[in-house]
């Protein structure tokens, strides 16, 4: 995007507040003996033993990173602990959209760089002023000194220039041709000053005497970083392609380092040991991006690194009664953990002021137990440092020179590179000609200017790519190593004892990483959406440049001196009685951790409406929450030191909480009368023998349901027992016996055996009316008349306790019933009468079987036996009917 995109995109995105993620979880593995002591204890507390405790288990970066926190961080390897200190020095000026760059001079005076209004600040003693303003759109990516200690200042804007702070007065020393954007700088201590540009993929080379030259030109838009071993060695991190260039600024030579995955690399870091690193920047390229960390933070172990704590589990002090042996501590040479406080018994045996029912509205204090003296803690092994670089394969960051009798001529002529073959040629790093001739560099530059203005400008982007970005180091060897990868941007780096501080964008947050113990840790996270500068201060300090508010910040050498974590509201569905809350951690000398509580029956915490938080009181491993019994409920954990090398650490937060025992719910019963059957002539028919009885029931609880079933005929009949103990939600019922009539059918549910004696409880649900019918329908009034071959039957079918269902004869020995009509020519009634004609009936006996059948799927059975004399006969009579009609 151009700059103005960049600035107006800047100025839309408000901080996002600071949140995390608590789900509750499902039960988790338990200490057994630990289990059965809480039972006991809430079998005292509470008069209902129905139901096993529930908990709420939380651990891992995404769970704790949906409460809210000051001066807290989850860190990605799943643990809550105090953030650094940061201290904001400026914020919200109007004037002021990002803090792009960041010095410092010997006296200790920092100077920011900022945009859109070309404002530098100066900052003493944490006092921010404005020192020059450059005017409306221009930009400061880059900041230096001079081998003399004056203040240089790149401008970017509709044209670029190099400007020198005399006094208090800017002086424009440069303009680069062609140049919009002047993304770093590096002073060398011979005077020679380097400027890596855009958006044509420059190196501008200006010498102390006031004459400049390009030293280096390649296909790449912009140079968007640059590093300065303090000898003759460049490193270059470009746009778009995401390479990594090592260039003599002696010679001119030119080496392809690495060639990333991302389009952008936007800073660059080299340590005492000569090792490079390389941090990628690269915007969201489509669409479809899932802004934000949370979705690609796993919470599954993958371990530690063997350098990296991974923190002591918080012991617990045994009761008084019985004593179980001392667990060993696992781990010596870890701060001391957390401990466990005995629980504070009344003479019932019940928690100090727990609740002798459900409708109690609080729950007294409990009195912690102190925790154990810790013992002195022993000093961390100390982690070796990298060897040292050889001098002969890079030159040491610790070695420079001034003497110009040593250097080697300067080239006249840039280099104008082609990617593509610096690529193809790095088997020779030091020997790479010139490219092409002075056309090839023109066409080469109007290509470059051609595409950056259809092109996004490559710096400090919104939001990552997909895939996230990367910090790589290359060793003096040139070998990489991928020690990063988050779905953030990374902004800058700074050294700090051997680790590396990574600012970050689109989160706000401040990675640290500890190469040798391959550990990447959160410091702290900041309401900026985008943290795009850093600066090691002399005094330890860091200080930080805002976008989005635009502001400056100076984060501490250590930890906060104290810091709160809320979690967010936890629903226990209904109102419940929380037990124990179990804390996983370590608690270092000089550290303290404590706990409070707050309950209410409304998801959102409201004054007066909630109960006020209840004292905080020192963690160990199981406390009581002293909370009333309530639906909802929230935990608040304080941490505090008085070292700020140290923090306490929490890894895991497990909260117990008990339902009354509720009555069981039955949700539905059905009924369904027999089993569907076809007889061996396709006749449907159902069996009126038997029943399937279906219902749903649960319990809120989870205890195990068991059922009775009852029937009664009539709706004011008595109850009569089909089946007790049941546990299965389905019965088939036998109903052969019974006499006809209208049923009703009873379910109960019970938890009885799930509980105390007494204290289960009981839920019923009635079916809807249904007819049993075991009696057939009756065939009456049957008459039949033969003339000659054509038969005539006429009948009545009645039934006492349903309709009819249908009425069909068979003729001798034929497969198939044949259905008839009723007179009205439909079946709805108790009672129809029926009349059908059979005729061509052939000479000889014949018998005519007529079944009826009611609507539960009883027959009843007659016959009809006819003789006809003669067909001829048959025939004539059939003829002579004819006739008279």
């Amino acid at each position: 995007m151009r700059l103005q995109s960049l600035i107006q995109s800047a100025l839309r995105h408000t901080p996002m507040p600071i949140a995390t993620c608590f789900r509750p979880a499902g039960s988790s593995r338990t200490n057994r003996p630990a289990l059965l002591a809480l039972l006991i204890l809430m079998l005292t507390a509470w008069p209902v033993l129905a139901v096993q405790p529930a908990e709420w288990n939380h651990s891992g970066e995404t769970q704790f990173r949906e409460g809210e926190s000051s001066n807290i961080v989850a860190t990605n390897l799943g643990d809550l602990k105090l953030s650094r200190q940061v201290k904001v020095l400026l914020e919200n000026d109007p004037r002021i959209s990002a803090v792009y760059a960041l010095v410092q001079a010997d006296d200790g005076t920092i100077y920011a760089g900022t945009g859109p209004n070309g404002i530098v600040l100066r900052v003493r003693e944490d006092k921010v002023e404005t020192l020059v303003q450059l005017g409306d759109g221009v930009n400061i990516f880059a900041l230096g000194f001079d081998n003399r200690g004056r203040l240089l200042i790149g401008a970017s804007g509709e044209q670029a220039r190099l400007l020198r702070l005399d006094g208090d007065q800017p002086i424009e020393i440069f303009q680069p041709a062609n140049t919009q954007y002047i993304w770093a700088m590096a002073c060398a201590g011979d005077g020679t000053i380097y400027l890596a540009t855009g958006p044509n993929g420059e190196l501008h080379q200006l010498n102390p005497d006031g004459s400049s030259k390009v030293l280096l030109k390649t296909d790449e838009h912009n140079f968007l970083a640059l590093a300065y071993d303090g000898l003759d060695t460049l490193y270059i991190g470009t746009d778009p392609n995401g390479l990594v260039y090592r260039v003599n600024r002696r010679t001119g030579a030119l080496f392809v380092l690495y060639d990333a995955s991302e389009s952008e690399i936007s800073s660059l870091l080299i340590d005492q040991s000569g090792n490079l690193y390389a941090g990628a920047s690269e915007a969201e390229r489509g669409t479809g991006f899932m802004s934000g960390a949370d979705e690609h933070i796993s919470d599954s172990s993958s371990g530690r690194a063997e350098a990296a704590s991974a923190g002591v589990p918080i012991p617990t002090k045994p009761p008084t009664e019985p004593q179980p042996p001392q667990a060993p501590n696992p781990n010596p040479n870890e701060p001391d953990p957390i401990p466990i406080g005995t629980p504070n018994l009344d003479q019932s045996g019940a928690p100090a002021g727990a609740p002798q029912s459900p409708t109690e509205s609080a729950m007294a204090q409990p009195t912690p137990a102190q925790p154990e003296q810790a013992a002195d803690t022993p000093a961390s092994p100390r982690v070796p440092s990298p060897p040292a670089a050889s001098t002969e394969n890079h030159p040491s960051a610790a070695a420079t020179t001034n003497d110009p009798s040593t250097a080697a001529t300067p080239v006249d002529q840039p280099h104008q590179i082609n990617v593509d073959q610096a690529r193809t040629d790095l088997d020779t790093p030091d020997q790479l000609e010139p490219v092409g001739d002075e056309n090839n560099k023109t066409e080469h530059a109007s290509q470059a200017e051609s595409d950056s203005s259809a092109s996004d400008l490559p710096h400090r982007p919104v939001q990552p790519s997909d895939s996230g970005n990367a910090i790589y180091r290359i060793d003096t060897r040139g070998f990489v190593t991928e020690l990063f990868r988050e779905p953030v941007m990374v902004l800058d780096m700074v050294a700090q004892d051997g680790k590396l501080i990574v600012a970050t964008g689109s989160e706000g947050l401040i990675y640290q990483i500890d190469p040798a113990a391959e550990e990447t840790t959160v410091l702290a996270r900041l309401d900026s959406e985008q943290i795009v500068a850093l600066l090691s201060q002399q005094d330890g300090r860091i200080t930080l440049g805002l976008a989005n508010t635009g502001g400056i910040a100076t984060m501490s050498h250590g930890f906060a001196a104290s810091g709160t974590y809320t979690s967010p509201v936890l629903d226990a569905a209904q109102t419940s009685l929380f037990g124990k809350m179990h804390v996983e951690g370590s608690l270092p000398q000089g550290t303290t951790l404590q706990a409070s509580w707050r309950s209410g029956n409304m998801n959102e915490p409201a004054e007066n409406l909630w109960s006020d938080w209840s004292k905080p009181v020192d963690v160990q491993q199981y406390m009581t929450v002293t909370a009333p019994s309530a639906r909802f409920l929230q935990y608040r954990l304080q941490f505090a030191t008085t070292d700020p090398q140290v923090s306490p650490l929490v890894n895991r937060v497990v909260t117990t909480y008990q339902l009354p025992n509720l009555s069981p719910q039955i949700h539905s019963i059905s009924t369904v009368g027999g089993e569907t059957e076809t007889d061996e002539q396709d006749q449907p028919a159902q069996s009126p023998e038997q029943w399937t009885i279906d219902w749903n029931a649960s319990d809120p609880n989870g205890d195990k349901l068991f059922y009775e079933l009852h029937y009664r005929q009539g709706p004011a009949g008595p109850w009569i027992v089909i089946q007790n103990n049941l546990a299965e939600q389905s019965y088939e019922w036998k109903t052969r016996t019974l006499p006809d009539g209208r049923y009703y059918v009873r379910v109960t549910a019970s938890d009885a055996l799930a509980n105390a004696e007494g204290q289960g409880r009981l839920a019923r649900r009635v079916s809807d009316a249904f007819v049993i019918d075991n009696t057939p329908p009756v065939i009456g009034d049957l008459s039949h008349q033969l003339v000659g071959a054509k038969l005539e039957v006429k009948l009545r079918v009645v039934d006492r306790t349903s309709t009819v269902a249908g009425v069909s004869y068979k003729l001798d020995s034929a497969s198939h019933w044949q259905k008839v009509r009723p007179s009205d020519s439909i079946y709805d009634s108790p009672a129809e009468d029926i009349s059908f004609t059979i005729s061509d009936l052939k000479k000889g006996l014949h018998q005519i079987t007529i079944q009826a059948s009611d609507s539960h799927g009883n027959h009843s059975y007659e016959t009809v036996q006819v003789t006809v004399d003669s067909a001829d006969t048959a025939a004539a009579q059939q003829t002579s009917d004819q006739d008279n009609k």
